[in-house]
């Protein structure tokens, strides 16, 4: 079954959902019959306008921990590292450096970091970003896993970590002898000719492909705001790649039929389903992680796949095995998923031919109704007060209003000091307690709303990159009327908060 991307009626059915969930910018490739076509539609930029087109440049979000682990896997591969294997320690794969506080996670292979079953949370507050003068890098986010706490034993439970991709994009230097950047080039990009492809936003320009670099997009309030690619060391391994749809089309294709400089047997270890991941929803039913991939049931058939966030994109890649058919999927659109998830599902379909009343050829309908989930915006201002008042019976039962906070803001402001979050500065600003933390790679502003006993708060954190707002519990503990900690609860898998000591800081 070949799936035509260039017939009109394809072409009118992607950009309907284009149309329809306001995303400037699509691409997709796919691969079937054994090579890569593709096609693209409307903008990479808006203003001033061009053309989004198959080599089109974009960060493709999480989909760099599917390479991640291919370029771990060809570590494994070669036989002159006979330390580096799937189930191999890590901390004798780099000792001194990954140490996991307790002494109950000694036994963490390569295999639990990749398929997200070592224990440890997220702890995305913790990664210091572009304005922090100690900058994270995958070393320096490898060693300050000793100051973070699991949320649970190894290989228990299904608990997706960034950082630790980081931390096996680390092994890959280490165990290269080059930085991240140049073995990915030189193990996987150039033999699989992905030209367009490379860890950092500044490799872009300097190759002086700036020019085909996409603009993404945001809503707010119904105004598209322009959001631009930066560049993130922080988030190497588990992000921080640039690509095309075309180059993906490459990386997919060769994975599929098993292609140098990937193996069969190679590719079986890459995909086999190694824990339960949650369902989405009581309909669907569970995946499972992979090394690197997510492995999904759909009608009775694998998929292979991983999807990609990043502010303003959104990006997908598959593939079905037993058909040798798959696909990439790129928009400059957070509402990109829209019209990404529908579309993936519809072609799989077509491959599978399980759509009934088609002949030889899918029809594909001018309506992008049945192909999207409701993209309603379920978010408003009742549900951030319903939210904030189950907060506040957590931290107070049976309060019926907040209290007056009776002691002053100046007993809490002053620096503190978590050895895995890092410096904290709490300031009073427009009359309530305040932290700039937009030193984070996920910046923010924290807004302190008091509760009760001039010591339980909530932190109301606005997220700068999306403009959403999340709230958690917080407490300040008081000696003598001053604050000497403040725990607040950044980690949501972990029962206990994060806690910083107040220290005296030499601001010259």
């Amino acid at each position: 079954m070949f799936t035509n991307l260039e017939s009109a009626g394809f072409g009118r059915h992607v950009q309907a959902l284009m149309q329809r969930h306001r995303v400037p910018g699509f691409a997709l490739a796919l691969v079937q019959d054994g090579r890569v076509t593709s096609n693209a539609f409307g903008s990479a930029t808006l203003d001033p306008k061009r053309e989004f087109t198959t080599d089109t440049i974009m960060p493709v979000g999480s989909i760099a921990k599917a390479l991640t682990a291919a370029a771990v896997g060809l570590l494994v591969a070669d036989q002159a590292l006979p330390d580096v294997q799937w189930t191999a320690q890590m901390r004798k794969i780099l000792p001194d450096d990954f140490v996991i506080q307790g002494g109950k996670h000694d036994d963490v292979t390569l295999e639990d970091v990749l398929c997200h079953r070592t224990g440890m949370p997220a702890h995305e507050f913790s990664i210091l970003g572009a304005k922090s003068k100690t900058r994270d890098n995958a070393r320096s986010l490898t060693r300050n896993l000793r100051n973070l706490q699991p949320a649970a034993e190894n290989r228990s439970q299904f608990i997706y970590s960034n950082i630790m991709y980081s931390a096996a994009s680390y092994v890959v230097q280490v165990k290269r002898g080059l930085s991240f950047e140049q073995a990915m080039q030189k193990y996987m990009y150039q033999p699989l000719q992905m030209h367009s492809t490379c860890q950092l936003l500044s490799t872009v320009k300097e190759r002086g492909q700036q020019d085909r670099l996409a603009v993404g997009y945001s809503l707010l309030d119904d105004d598209v705001i322009p959001v631009y690619p930066t560049e993130c060391p922080d988030a190497q391994g588990c992000g921080q790649t640039m690509s095309t749809v075309n180059d993906i089309g490459r990386w997919i294709k060769a994975l599929m039929h098993a292609e140098a400089p990937f193996s069969k047997d190679l590719v079986a270890q890459l995909t086999a389903p190694r824990i339960r991941q949650e369902a989405e929803d009581e309909r669907s039913s569970a995946p499972f992680a992979a090394l690197g991939w997510d492995v999904v049931d759909y009608c009775g058939v694998t998929v292979i796949m991983h999807r990609g966030t990043e502010a303003g994109f959104q990006s997908n890649h598959f593939f079905v095995p037993e058909f040798k058919f798959g696909g990439a999927m790129f928009a400059n659109s957070d509402c990109g998923d829209l019209v990404i998830s529908g579309l993936t599902y519809r072609l799989i379909d077509e491959a599978m031919r399980t759509t009934p009343g088609r002949d030889a050829e899918f029809m594909w309908s001018d309506s992008s109704e049945e192909d999207s989930d409701d993209d309603s915006d379920s978010s408003s201002d009742s549900d951030d007060e319903e939210e904030i008042r189950e907060l506040q019976l957590e931290l107070c039962p049976g309060l019926e209003k907040p209290e007056a906070l009776a002691m002053p803001l100046s007993a809490y402001t002053g620096f503190y000091l978590h050895d895995g979050y890092h410096h904290l500065k709490v300031e009073a600003k427009d009359g309530a307690l305040f932290i700039n933390a937009r030193d984070r790679a996920m910046a923010m502003d924290i807004r302190f709303m008091h509760v009760a006993h001039n010591t339980k708060f909530i932190a109301c954190a606005h997220i700068l990159a999306d403009q959403e707002d999340f709230y958690v519990k917080a407490e300040f503990k008081l000696v003598n009327g001053k604050s000497v900690r403040l725990g607040i609860h950044f980690e949501t898998r972990l029962e206990e908060y994060i806690w910083f000591d107040k220290v005296q800081v030499n601001r010259d």
